[in-house]
């Protein structure tokens, strides 16, 4: 699979992912709104076509993109061919010429007289360049640089909340708890070993600790911590197309309404009012860094209004609706994640 297929096919799935997540956005079940975003980071990370299909988008550019056109000739694409002069006979050997070097005879070591020499295109400063190679650099730059940076904020953020954390007295389930002043909202941070990390203030106030610990605890069960560090993989890959940061700002946001679904189902819908006055407490004005892959319990003040008024409406998803979401995503995978038709 070329990498222009990977970038086309990832950008038009992303695209149509974004544009079904604010058409259905309080029509569907948050979870059901988390979980669209799972086809988008497959066609991220994996840099292949499934099979041949003829739903593929593929197919469209094969037909009406510049492979469509007349066969290319036999010599290299790109590339000037410089012919090699012909021997000239002596009978056509001007007047005044004799003392001139007579050309090689053949089989004395002259190359043939159709010989092709491909030559490399030369930019306005006389050197060849390639293209594709000088793109491929660029790109790999940028992936080494965004992952450096995703692995240096996070490296050093578990090694701060390490450092300050100090065990919560009542542990009465997984992952273990710690509280530390080095976090500005609770959080669940690592991958392998995750924890939870509360706040000073948190810790003291007991209807919002259970509230925080009943939150993170799901983030924990929906291993948002996992997806969070394969998002920064994601974006780290595709570190140049302005789609996927949008998704990842996007679907980060959805993380947390679907953890805030799940959350009230388990402290039980009478609580709401109670839950919400909590958010408010813990994340008024207060945004963990983008490309953290904690799962904390806030995602900025301007989601905040969002995520109140969706904990108020409650919605769900009909069985209607779900059979129709199933059959578009369905549709987006194999338009996006498919090679094209081979015919003979």
């Amino acid at each position: 699979m070329a990498m222009v297929d990977w970038i086309f096919t990832s950008s038009v799935l992303t695209a149509l992912v974004i544009g079904l997540r604010y058409a259905l956005k309080g029509k569907i079940s948050l979870r059901l709104q988390y979980a669209l975003w799972a086809l988008v980071l497959l066609r991220l990370l994996i840099p292949v076509n499934l099979f041949p299909s003829r739903l593929s988008i593929l197919n469209v550019m094969e037909r009406t993109g510049p492979l469509a056109a007349e066969p290319r000739p036999a010599e290299p694409a790109g590339l000037p061919v410089l012919p090699i002069a012909e021997e000239i006979p002596a009978a056509a050997t001007p007047a005044g010429t004799a003392d001139l070097p007579k050309p090689v005879a053949a089989g004395e070591g002259k190359a043939p007289a159709t010989a092709v020499v491909p030559v490399s295109a030369p930019d306005k400063t006389g050197f060849a360049v390639n293209w594709q190679k000088a793109a491929w650099y660029v790109w790999l730059g940028g992936a080494l640089a965004v992952g450096v940076w995703f692995v240096g904020c996070n490296l050093h953020f578990c090694r701060k909340l390490k450092k300050t954390g100090k065990p919560y007295a009542n542990q009465d389930g997984r992952p273990p708890v710690f509280v530390t002043d080095a976090a500005e909202t609770p959080c669940l941070a690592g991958i392998f070993r995750p924890r939870i990390y509360v706040t000073p203030e948190v810790a003291g106030n007991p209807t919002q600790m259970e509230h925080v610990l009943t939150h993170e605890r799901t983030h924990y069960y929906h291993g948002d911590h996992v997806w969070s560090a394969l998002r920064g993989i994601c974006l780290a890959l595709h570190w140049y197309n302005p789609l996927v940061w949008w998704a990842a700002i996007l679907s980060r946001r959805d993380a947390e309404l679907a953890c805030d679904e799940a959350t009230l189902k388990r402290i039980g819908d009478s609580r709401r009012a109670e839950y919400g006055r909590t958010l408010i407490s813990v994340s008024c004005n207060k945004r963990p860094g983008f490309l953290l892959s904690a799962a904390t319990m806030t995602y900025g003040g301007k989601s905040m209004k969002e995520r109140i008024l969706l904990i108020a409406r409650k919605p769900k998803t009909a069985v209607f609706t779900l059979v129709v979401v199933i059959l578009i995503a369905s549709l987006f995978a194999g338009c996006t994640m498919t090679g094209p038709k081979k015919t003979p």
